[in-house]
């Protein structure tokens, strides 16, 4: 019928087998392990805590900083809103020495809101200004970098003239392009 060495042959390929698919499991593993580590690295490793200020080395001044806005503007674009378009900023600030502003003061004026600086910080105030200068633009001034540079000037001179006392907008930063669906 059958011979004993046939058998025990037909035994030990299925167990080859799954220690193969074991070892490919384990590899593919391992592999997307890898993967998801240096994405990580890549994308948030580096990047520094919402609302964390960015000490800036290759500006002319060493009171430079840098103030994420916290959070992403998303707002509804003329002539009928049916447009709507996404974008972080960052603004790079300088204090205002002329008044006798200090690194200090200017940091201090878009502080995160809490209890204890409610009367300091104008962090909302910029917020608020900033979302109402993009929401009155229309996609085709989004579209080029020359539309872009218009609206980021306009928001830098809203900044300086109407609500930062301690602090200048030497340049407003997006980040990444705007997205507009």
């Amino acid at each position: 019928m059958g011979d004993p060495e046939e058998g025990s042959a037909q035994e030990q390929q299925p167990k080859r087998g799954k220690g193969k698919l074991l070892i490919i499991v384990v590899i593919v593993l391992v592999a997307l392990g890898v993967m998801g580590a240096v994405a990580f690295v890549i994308f948030k490793g580096n990047s520094p805590a919402e609302n964390e200020y960015v000490e800036t080395s290759d500006v002319t001044s060493k009171n430079t900083f840098m103030v994420p806005i916290p959070d992403t503007f998303v707002v509804n674009l003329l002539p009928d809103g049916t447009d709507i378009m996404s974008v972080s900023v960052i603004l790079m600030l300088t204090p205002r020495e002329e008044k006798g502003s200090t690194l200090e003061d200017a940091k201090a004026e878009l502080a995160p809101l809490t209890d204890t600086n409610s009367n300091i910080t104008k962090l909302p105030l910029v917020s608020e200004a900033i979302g109402s200068i993009l929401a009155n633009k229309t996609k085709q001034e989004y579209i080029s970098t020359i539309g872009q540079d218009q609206v980021k000037a306009e928001i830098q001179n809203k900044l300086n003239r109407d609500i930062l006392r301690h602090s200048k907008v030497d340049k407003v930063i997006f980040p990444k392009p705007p997205i507009i669906q």
